[in-house]
C-alpha cells in the first residue's frame, strides 16, 4: 500500500475549501508537514492567496441538516446535543464538539424552518 504524501498546492486547496483564515493555513501547513515546510511563510501565503479551493467538496453524513448558522465563520452547521456534548457538522464537512459548558451559544444563530431549504 502506497501513501500519498499531498504536495503544498493540494494542502493549500484543501485548507482553502474549509475557510481558513491564510494564518491558520500557515499554521495548519506546518503542522501537516511534521514542522518541516518546504516553503517559508511569505512563499505559502502567496500560494495561498492564488490558489483556488478544492472542488472536491463535502463530504457531510447523509442525514446532515443545517441547524444553525456559526456566526464567526458564516457557515452552515448542524448542531446536536447528547449526553452533556455538543456536537458539530459544517457545511464544509468540518466536525467537532464541545462539552456543554464550553460550547459558545452566542456563536451560533438557529434557523428557522423557512431558511433549511
Amino acid at each position: 500500500m502506497s501513501y500519498h504524501r499531498p504536495t503544498l498546492a493540494e494542502l493549500a486547496a484543501k485548507y482553502k475549501a474549509r475557510g481558513y483564515e491564510p494564518f491558520y493555513a500557515w499554521d495548519r501547513y506546518v503542522a501537516d508537514t511534521g514542522l518541516k515546510p518546504e516553503v517559508d511563510a511569505k512563499e505559502f501565503y502567496r500560494i495561498y492567496a492564488n490558489t483556488t479551493a478544492e472542488i472536491v467538496g463535502p463530504k457531510l453524513p447523509s442525514n446532515w441538516v443545517p441547524t444553525h448558522i456559526d456566526m464567526l465563520w458564516n457557515r452552515r452547521v448542524q448542531i446536536t446535543h447528547e449526553n452533556g456534548v455538543y456536537y458539530m457538522v459544517w457545511d464544509n464537512g468540518v466536525t467537532g464538539s464541545d462539552p456543554e459548558s464550553l460550547h459558545p451559544i452566542d456563536r451560533y444563530a438557529e434557523i428557522n424552518n423557512d431558511q433549511r431549504a
